[in-house]
């Protein structure tokens, strides 16, 4: 089994000499002096390797760097570092009172009431208007996960997972791709620490839609594929989104006809079952508007034309934003077509 922290970094695509790298620019920024990169090296092997833990500056280093809290990289947690004993026993009652405020329900219900409203006000007003309050809670949940100083509930993964993905989401709208990604990536870590088989199905398709937007098709196509073989074990109600994800990368590797197949079975499974709470926007309108994108992308826009008309006859009211970006594939398809008749001679 892959240790967590080495999941994290080949997650993320980076070298052992990249994570090295970050080490020493994260210490830098508060004058902590690390070993040279020998020395380093053989440390995050051992680590890497479940051979020896991190010590409390080295987790520190780690944790800010991936951006997750410790029992996401395989740390073990303990009491406290204070080698002062009033000091110790000062934040060894911080870190019980926090774990305490994560169990409450009030505490959890908050997050999600809040997370309820950013996607509203992104439907209304568009991700700039909400994109820095996601970010700056999705950073409190994994500090206070942190500073629990023991694993927090399952359900507060959970919430995290939910934060990071949402705003890998907006950042990606906003054509912040590669914030997008890591974003994304902490999710998929989280939702996997949550042990919640649907959020992770969930986060997986979402790291696949990015990656196809970064032009990276092939491993797109991989991820959406792993996000369709989980949601078809354990979250059939995901389905839909998943199914509509895989068809969007395999268009981006070229593969048209199994592109069509992939959207006939993503529409029909959105016409014939409710949609999941994750992927509740993901109506059988939604799929006809990826769709259009699918054959935008394989140089078919009389096609997309006609996926986008169909779309905008059955679009509901309540998903703004959506019906104005199917509006606009509309009208790029209509474009390309009219360029295309053109060429005609």
């Amino acid at each position: 089994m892959v240790h967590p922290m080495k999941e994290a970094r080949n997650l993320r695509g980076w070298s052992v000499t990249q994570l090295q790298m970050r080490l020493y620019a994260e210490a830098s920024k508060t004058g902590l002096k690390l070993p040279d990169k020998t020395s380093l090296r053989v440390m995050i092997s051992k680590w890497e390797n479940g051979h020896r833990q991190p010590d409390s500056m080295y987790r520190s280093l780690l944790e800010s760097i991936y951006g997750l809290p410790a029992p996401a990289l395989g740390f073990e947690t303990d009491e406290g570092y204070a080698t002062d004993p009033a000091e110790g026993a000062l934040q060894t009652l911080a870190r019980r009172a926090g774990s305490r405020a994560l169990e409450q329900p009030a505490f959890q219900q908050y997050f999600t009431d809040q997370l309820a409203q950013h996607v509203v006000a992104d439907n209304l007003l568009g991700p700039s208007f909400v994109v820095g309050t996601a970010e700056a809670q999705a950073s409190d949940l994994t500090r206070l996960i942190n500073r629990s100083g023991e694993r927090a509930p399952l359900e507060v993964f959970r919430l995290a997972a939910r934060f990071n993905e949402f705003t890998g989401w907006l950042l990606q709208d906003s054509t912040q791709l590669k914030d997008a990604l890591d974003w994304t990536n902490k999710a998929v870590d989280l939702a996997k620490v949550s042990n919640d088989l649907a959020v992770s199905a969930y986060c997986l398709m979402r790291k696949s839609a990015i990656l196809e937007d970064l032009g990276r098709g092939r491993e797109a196509l991989a991820v959406a594929t792993e996000s369709v073989e989980l949601a078809q074990r354990v979250a059939p109600e995901l389905l839909p989104v998943c199914y509509k994800q895989q068809a969007l990368a395999t268009a981006a590797c070229a593969k048209a006809r199994d592109a069509e197949l992939l959207l006939e079975i993503a529409l029909d499974t959105a016409e014939k079952q409710a949609p999941s709470s994750l992927g509740e926007y993901c109506t059988p309108a939604y799929v006809e508007m990826e769709a259009a994108r699918c054959w935008i992308s394989l140089g078919r826009p009389e096609k997309a034309v006609d996926a986008c008309q169909t779309a905008l006859n059955h679009w509901p009211t309540e998903l703004v934003r959506d019906q104005s970006l199917c509006a606009a594939h509309l009208m790029l398809a209509l474009t390309q077509t009219m360029r295309s008749t053109k060429r005609v001679p």
